[in-house]
C-alpha cells in the first residue's frame, strides 16, 4: 500500500470510511491493532470512555503510531477471534 492510498482512505467521510474497514476486514479476516510492552493501545474519547483502535490493514496502524509518535507496532488478530472475544465477550 502507498502513502496516496492512505491519504484517500483518510480522506474519506465516516460512513465510507467504515464502509472500506468492513470490505477490507472482511475480505481478509484480519483485523490490525497497535500493540505494545503494555498490550493493545488504549485511549480515551472526550468523556473518558476508553477505546482500542483497530484498522483494516497495517499500514494504517504504522500510519498512525508515526504521526502519534507511539512506541508499540502493527499486530494482527484474527476476525473470528476479534468477534468472539472482543465484541461478544
Amino acid at each position: 500500500m502507498n502513502n496516496m492510498k492512505i491519504l484517500n482512505v483518510q480522506s474519506l467521510n465516516q460512513v465510507k470510511r467504515l464502509d472500506y474497514f468492513i470490505r477490507k476486514v472482511t475480505d481478509c479476516e484480519v483485523i490490525w491493532g497497535s500493540y505494545g510492552e503494555s498490550g493493545w493501545l488504549l485511549l480515551s474519547d472526550k468523556n473518558g470512555r476508553k477505546i482500542v483502535p483497530f484498522w483494516p490493514e497495517k499500514e494504517f496502524v504504522n500510519e498512525y503510531n508515526v504521526t502519534h509518535q507511539y512506541e508499540y507496532f502493527p499486530k494482527k488478530m484474527d476476525l473470528y477471534y476479534f468477534l468472539d472475544k472482543w465484541i461478544n465477550g
